[in-house]
């Protein structure tokens, strides 16, 4: 009976597996006139469920339909409490109260306090629900997050941990004792909790994430990349491949995470973070063409973020200087001050001087850029990884994998590109766009930063002193090659130096800038010098 009116109730037969897995009886009632809705959507709604369950249980008051019922009630209850409509969800909790007082109404009760921001009352509740079922393992783990709410991080830790331990197949307790303990900053307490998940459940895919983030913040960027890489062979995601491809680039595996950045970019060009770190490394690797044309379209597409302003005006300062300038004339924020400096460099009538014996090399410019491709025709080496690349070059293709060379053999080649470069902009771009086609190698990629750098500014009259020189250059190279801006930092403490390697000559190079001579009679230091002094004394 309900309100005076019978109503027509069918037992809809389900197979015992269905019923089972969705909670439902083997004999569902449900309501005649609901009955055409089932057999329409082919599924049964979860309102048809609970008017057919309340139907059958105001009739029988049978105990076996009101575990069902009241189950029902409350997934409504948490439908509702997802939909944000918190009145209508505390109608539904009382009926299930009235059905059935237990331990749960206090639990649920907690969570509609808790979004009603109410959170001393959403505590008592949940700490009701433990007293009436203390092995009941949502209800700590709701208390936990309750009190992290709170800002009692200790207390929180501490029912979260309560949680895992009342139902230790219920990892998720011990996620989120590691994310708090990552919020605090308390890293390695955030490993063990983590480890502690993985013994259970190996495939743990966001345990695997959250050990690359920390990893990243430790800068142990070896250990960060397994585990981004092990998360990914569970499951792709964006995030972990975007967050892979900054370790990757710390580790010097500029290529590699290139590939990654252009996927992720190809993707969804619109997204203007993805498009700021794949041009940045597109420039990075001296393709300054293609960098150009995501810089553009990032800009076209988010005017009003003021680093890919920035970015894309000092990119354009190599195609277009008037226009570059009017861009970087609009930055008003944190980049005002690059970008003015920027712009003062562009103004300067920089005269790069011209040497006889870099002559050769104008063959092999097109329109103020190097041509790769040509110039391998003429030069060869004795290293069969170099030989490599040179035959790639050669068959037109820009080899696009990264090695670990790092040899100086080729010095006169970059300095001659520098100085065969039309303007002191150009002079990066195509030294850096030799060494990354024809070596592939970050550590010598950064090198050349820095050697085109420290020339730059002595064209350019700018000579800023050697710890203003080095904080630009050491954030430039971090990028590039983490272990060698770290010993860029360090650069005064180098004492045994491989002149054969071109990492340790430009830090040789830099201690005998700043100690007014040599620091070895290395004939190739000597050379970098006398070239560096020439500038000056013009």
């Amino acid at each position: 009976m309900r309100g005076g009116n019978i109503k027509a109730i069918v037992y809809l037969p389900l197979a015992p597996e269905k019923a089972k897995q969705n909670n439902l009886p083997v004999k569902l009632p449900v309501l005649a006139e609901d009955l055409p809705k089932v057999l329409e959507e082919d599924r049964i709604p979860l309102d048809v469920i609970l008017r057919g369950l309340e139907a059958q249980y105001e009739i029988t008051k049978d105990e076996y339909y009101r575990s069902y019922y009241v189950f029902f009630l409350y997934e409504k209850f948490k439908q509702l409490l997802r939909e944000g409509k918190l009145d209508e969800a505390e109608k539904i909790l009382e009926k299930a109260k009235e059905v059935q007082y237990d331990y749960r109404y206090h639990f649920y009760r907690g969570l509609l306090l808790k979004h009603r921001g109410e959170l001393g009352e959403a505590e008592i509740e949940m700490r009701l629900a433990i007293s009436m079922n203390d092995r009941f393992a949502p209800a700590y783990f709701e208390l936990a997050g309750i009190l992290k709410e709170k800002n009692e991080i200790e207390d929180s830790l501490l029912f979260y941990e309560k949680a895992y331990e009342v139902n230790k197949e219920f990892l998720l307790p011990l996620l989120k004792k590691g994310d708090l303990l990552l919020e605090e900053g308390r890293l390695e307490e955030a490993i063990e909790e983590y480890r502690r998940i993985l013994e259970k459940d190996s495939n743990f895919v966001e345990v695997y994430e959250r050990l690359g983030v920390i990893y990243n913040q430790l800068q142990r960027f070896k250990e960060a990349e397994k585990f981004f890489k092990k998360a990914l062979e569970i499951e792709r995601k964006d995030h972990v491949e975007y967050n892979l491809s900054y370790t990757l680039i710390k580790l010097g595996k500029l290529f590699e995470a290139l590939e990654i950045l252009k996927r992720l970019y190809e993707k969804n060009p619109d997204d203007p973070m993805v498009a700021n770190e794949y041009g940045l490394l597109l420039k990075t690797l001296g393709l300054y063409e293609e960098a150009l044309e995501v810089f553009e379209d990032a800009y076209r597409r988010h005017k009003e973020e003021e680093i890919l302003k920035y970015n894309y005006g000092t990119i354009l300062l190599h195609f277009e200087k008037e226009k570059a300038i009017s861009i970087l004339s609009e930055i008003s924020g944190e980049l005002k001050d690059r970008a003015e400096f920027m712009i003062s460099l562009a103004e300067k009538d920089v005269v790069i001087p011209s040497y006889e014996e870099f002559e050769w090399l104008k063959d092999y410019f097109f329109e103020g850029t190097i041509d790769v491709v040509a110039l391998s025709e003429e030069i060869d080496s004795e290293d069969e990884d170099v030989k490599r690349r040179i035959e790639k070059l050669r068959e037109g293709e820009f080899p696009f994998y990264d090695t670990t060379l790092d040899f100086s053999e080729m010095l006169e080649v970059i300095l001659g590109i520098m100085f065969e470069s039309p303007d002191i902009f150009k002079m990066e771009e195509n030294a850096v766009k030799f060494v990354s086609a024809f070596y592939g190698s970050s550590v010598m990629i950064a090198s050349t930063i820095v050697l085109t750098r420290t020339f730059q500014y002595f064209l350019a009259e700018e000579e800023p002193t050697m710890e203003e020189l080095l904080r630009e250059l050491v954030a430039e190279t971090q990028d590039v090659n983490w272990k060698f801006s770290l010993r860029l930092a360090r650069f005064r403490h180098a004492d045994r130096f491989d002149f054969n390697r071109l990492s340790d000559l430009v830090i040789a190079f830099l201690q005998s800038i700043e100690q007014g001579t040599p620091v070895s009679d290395d004939e190739r230091l000597k050379y970098l010098l006398e070239k560096l002094t020439s500038q000056k004394e013009g």
